[in-house]
């Protein structure tokens, strides 16, 4: 997905740029120690998509007790989950623009999570649906997915 931006002439910028951009953060964005750094983890960025920021951000912050930062650029909204410098694992958003659409179809992004019980009992608690009840992966770990206020399919993630 591309736009022009305004307030920069001519330049296109995909979201996840846009954001670096804005966010004041250089290349590095992912890792303090840039590329070499972050080469063991594939995965980078995601971005769920929402069709109402607010409703998708109160979600996501009571379900997981986390905050996101909501960050407007023009046509895209974005609610960004906040990882400090040091954090392991991928960063990302919520989104909102005129081509997002949240789906049980395509990838699914996998939450940590300590307790999948107790996870899954606030995600209904707050409006989403269960979709794959607690499933042991092997000796040590556990899956789950859910449905989000949006209607996307979301996975949950616990070591034993």
């Amino acid at each position: 997905m591309r736009w022009r931006d305004e307030d920069q002439g001519s330049k296109d910028h995909t979201p996840f740029q846009e954001i670096r951009h804005r966010t004041g953060h250089p290349g590095n964005h992912l890792s303090p120690g840039g590329w070499e750094e972050m080469k063991p983890h594939l995965v980078v960025w995601f971005e769920i998509p929402v069709n109402d920021i607010e409703r998708a951000k109160n979600f996501y912050e009571s379900v997981f007790e986390v905050t996101l930062d909501v960050l407007e650029y023009g046509p895209l909204k974005v609610a960004v989950f906040q990882m400090g410098q040091d954090t392991e694992g991928s960063k990302g958003a919520l989104i909102k623009t005129h081509e997002s659409k949240p789906s049980r179809a395509g990838s699914v992004v996998y939450f940590a999570t300590k307790n999948i019980n107790d996870t899954l009992a606030k995600v209904t608690a707050y409006g989403g649906k269960i979709l794959q009840s607690p499933l042991s992966i092997g000796e040590f770990d556990t899956i789950a997915q859910f449905e989000d206020t949006e209607g996307n399919r979301v996975g949950l993630y616990s070591a034993k």
